[in-house]
């Protein structure tokens, strides 16, 4: 499994940023990669929630189920179905949050599989990995722009 990890610090609060992140539907407000996003089940928070996100990418979309809510803190979603998100399998995205100083530290890590073998294997080290490394910076970076301006 390969696992990418990015940090930033935000000028505000956890809660602050907690009430951003926790708004499970609305990823789209603050992920540069989403272009729009909406819950597709009953519950908008918690472990069992799940939403849609449309991507940027050429018509790509992904089903996201949270697998973990730690209340205030994190939660990791699992893509249960992904539509023209090649090589990609067993992906999970975490975004989690700490107190910094007079801040908070918000940190987005990606773990995943890659199909394919060996040749997915050399994909991944080749360009995958990078891909979604920039992918975090890009939530993280989003997230922080959201929470400082409200844009």
């Amino acid at each position: 499994m390969s696992k990418v990890q990015v940090s930033t610090h935000i000028d505000a609060p956890r809660d602050e940023v907690w009430v951003a992140v926790a708004d499970f539907g609305q990823i789209a407000n603050f992920n540069p990669s989403v272009s729009e996003s909406h819950l597709t089940g009953e519950a908008n928070q918690g472990e069992g929630a799940t939403r849609h996100c449309s991507l940027t990418l050429a018509g790509a979309s992904v089903e996201e189920r949270v697998v973990d809510w730690q209340e205030g803190a994190s939660y990791t979603v699992e893509i249960y179905k992904s539509s023209r998100v090649p090589v990609l399998t067993n992906a999970h995205g975490t975004i989690a949050l700490a107190d910094d100083g007079g801040g908070t530290k918000a940190t987005m890590v990606i773990e995943y599989d890659t199909k394919y073998g060996p040749i997915g294997k050399l994909m991944d080290r080749m360009a995958i990995r990078g891909q979604n490394t920039k992918a975090a910076g890009l939530v993280v970076a989003g997230l922080k722009h959201y929470v400082e301006t409200g844009e």
